[in-house]
């Protein structure tokens, strides 16, 4: 069955201090390449200040609406100084109090064409081969399943099924409905979210998507999405051997912060964003 999917309106980034030079990079190409869109910003981080005061004048700037958002605003007023920003940033994704669905953005992911909101509302193009064993996520999987049971969600899933932990990634509104009933209160949820030593928010939506028996959706086009991971990737996957149907450049802040890299990567950036901006001034005959 193909999803022809509604039009997708919000956009959701969760950032924290380490990422302010990577996100301002982003931002840039978000007003160069993606449609305009409600833009969420959620600080991750006990003292939003800081980071808001280095991010004012982009936001400002801005052609998206946006609007900023706190870590308490949206997970409460817990003590989080001994929980990992890794899961912190899950839960922000899940928990973020929108009416409709929504697109997961992560930092790292430049975009470097343009881009319709409706690309964006794709499935990822890798699944997990499984979620046994010695897999860092096997003890999660198991959890949701459990919990899936307890609340009269049976089917069997197979693990192929659930797509890996990759952004943009849509949230559907009604999956994170479901998820929350689950539970009296919305401590109840971080609590056993939290009982988990390694979480995956995408493993959770995806398996209760499935119970649902929510239509899948069309995968993204082949290399749509570039990876930079690690230095050997940054290395191995040049700039001029980037497909034409790469629209989002997705480079780790591990390999965004060594000196070297980030002057290259910058200047790449901005001859793109230079180049696609000074084509379309000539299009409209500015």
């Amino acid at each position: 069955m193909i999803d022809w999917p509604e039009k997708k309106e919000d956009v959701v980034v969760v950032i924290y201090k380490d990422e302010i030079d990577l996100f301002k990079l982003q931002l840039r190409s978000f007003n160069t390449f993606l449609e305009t869109c409600n833009l969420h910003i959620v600080i991750n981080e006990d003292d939003i200040n800081p980071v808001y005061k280095a991010l004012k004048k982009p936001i400002i700037q801005s052609k998206h609406k946006v609007k900023l958002w706190s870590r308490r605003e949206i997970l409460g007023d817990r003590d989080f100084s001994n929980v990992s920003g890794w899961t912190t940033q899950q839960l922000l994704k899940l928990k973020i109090p929108l009416e409709r669905d929504w697109i997961v953005f992560d930092a790292k992911d430049l975009l470097i064409r343009p881009v319709q909101l409706i690309d964006l509302d794709k499935k990822q193009r890798k699944d997990y081969e499984n979620l046994f064993g010695d897999d860092p996520q096997a003890d999660f999987y198991q959890g949701v399943i459990k919990l899936c049971r307890r609340n009269g969600l049976k089917k069997v899933i197979d693990p192929e099924s659930i797509n890996m932990n990759h952004t943009p990634r849509v949230i559907t509104n009604k999956v994170i409905r479901k998820i929350m009933s689950m539970f009296k209160t919305n401590d109840q949820f971080i609590d056993w979210f939290l009982s988990f030593e390694v979480q995956g928010e995408f493993i959770l939506h995806d398996y209760v998507a499935l119970q649902m028996d929510l239509p899948q959706k069309l995968r993204f086009p082949l290399a749509f999405n570039a990876g930079i991971w690690r230095q050997h990737n940054f290395n191995a996957i040049s700039f001029d051997r980037l497909p034409m149907t790469t629209h989002i450049y997705k480079c780790h802040r591990r390999v965004y912060t060594v000196p070297k890299n980030k002057e290259i990567i910058d200047q790449w950036m901005n001859n793109v964003i230079k180049t696609y901006v000074n084509y379309q001034k000539a299009i409209l005959g500015q």
